[in-house]
């Protein structure tokens, strides 16, 4: 089975965690150079689910991004991105993994 390239394995603890690049135009905007997100589990099936939702989130993060680059609002991209994402909550329930964006 193959594990795709954002989803790496900890040797020490055997649990995911979901990791992704951040594009150099978008690293001033982000803050960083790599989305880090620990999955909290050591199952790959359930590694697989939610690192799923976290890089459709991330995709949609830099497709806003993109878009706000072509706009001539005056909106700056970092500001965009601050308003887009202040708030970032996860909540862990034993039967579900849920992430809102506020």
């Amino acid at each position: 089975m193959l594990i795709p390239v954002y989803l790496k394995r900890s040797k020490k603890t055997g649990r995911y965690s979901y990791r992704r690049r951040i594009l150099k135009d978008l690293v001033e905007v982000f803050g960083k150079r790599e989305e880090k997100i620990a999955l909290g589990t050591t199952n790959l099936n359930m590694a697989r689910q939610r690192a799923l939702h976290h890089d459709d989130w991330f995709e949609g993060k830099i497709k806003q991004l993109r878009d706000d680059m072509g706009d001539s609002d005056g909106v700056s991209v970092s500001e965009s991105m601050l308003q887009a994402c202040k708030v970032r909550l996860l909540v862990r329930h034993p039967n579900c993994y849920v992430s809102f964006s506020l």
